[in-house]
């Protein structure tokens, strides 16, 4: 637990994530996304920007369990090779024509399944994206609570 960072927004753990960004960074992130930020993502992106939460597994209402790899950063990505949400989001929504436009991909799962934020509904769902046609999965009915309800994995 050293190096996690406890942040205001939910009760689960980060680390490896960047300082949060500021309201002006989040601006100039919505008018490039074009879609309006909900609240709950920009709580959260003010204070990490990507990262791992300690807790990175939620079990759905049928028991099957989830894992995040990580949290998709909003701007300037740790790690080489790694995509920005605005890049994830143009790519999954314009090139390959997959997201609805309200749906704003915040984590990704191991094999590159994306965790998003329905900016009208407040949604979390799963879109599986190693399927075809492509799935979406009602996860949780917001993001803090989606956060708080996940557990450590234990293999």
């Amino acid at each position: 637990m050293d190096n996690y960072i406890r942040i205001s927004f939910t009760d689960n753990p980060f680390t490896s994530g960047a300082p949060g960004l500021s309201t002006k960074e989040l601006a100039r992130a919505e008018k490039r996304l074009g879609v309006p930020i909900p609240a709950p993502l920009v709580a959260l992106y003010r204070e990490i920007n990507g990262g791992v939460p300690l807790n990175d597994v939620f079990e759905d209402e049928h028991g099957e369990d989830h894992l995040i790899a990580g949290l998709i950063p909003m701007l300037k990505p740790r790690v080489e090779g790694d995509t920005t949400l605005e890049e994830t989001y143009k790519r999954f929504r314009e090139e390959q024509k997959v997201l609805e436009k309200s749906e704003l991909p915040f984590a990704r799962d191991v094999g590159g399944n994306l965790f998003c934020l329905d900016a009208k509904s407040g949604e979390v769902r799963l879109i599986l994206l190693d399927v075809t046609p492509v799935e979406r999965t009602v996860l949780s009915a917001g993001l803090k609570a989606f956060l708080d309800e996940m557990a450590m994995y234990d293999d």
